[in-house]
């Protein structure tokens, strides 16, 4: 596997209609689980995907890395620019790589917790009823 930082840029989702939709980013990172290469060189998106997501009504994202962002980059402005907009952010997945169908319901369901900034969740991917 090839450990260089790969960038997911805007051009990855300019043709896709992202209104009210949630942004599955499947990546194939998440095979590294529990090795050390899962924190090293992983994908993140760049600045313009959030400003695209924001601004064409994006409503949740899932990546199947560590972390959305660059974690060299201190300002985390996918992070800022995501969140502030309202849309959330589930980080950790697996098996995104399974989930081709537009036809699925996505569902992270927390557990009740106030005032944190991450806490786990339960995510699957459903067939539409």
């Amino acid at each position: 596997m090839n450990s260089a930082i790969a960038e997911i840029e805007e051009l990855s989702f300019s043709n896709l209609d992202v209104r009210d939709r949630a942004g599955l980013i499947p990546t194939g990172w998440s095979q590294r689980w529990g090795t050390d290469l899962y924190f090293v060189g992983h994908p993140y998106l760049v600045e313009s995907v959030a400003e695209y997501l924001k601004n064409n009504d994006g409503r949740i994202v899932e990546a199947d890395s560590y972390n959305i962002s660059d974690v060299l980059d201190s300002r985390r402005p996918v992070h800022t620019i995501l969140l502030l907009a309202g849309i959330p952010i589930v980080e950790h997945m697996c098996n995104l790589n399974i989930v081709q169908d537009d036809e699925v319901q996505f569902f992270a369901v927390p557990v009740k917790i106030k005032a944190f900034g991450a806490f786990p969740v339960r995510a699957y991917a459903s067939d539409k009823i």
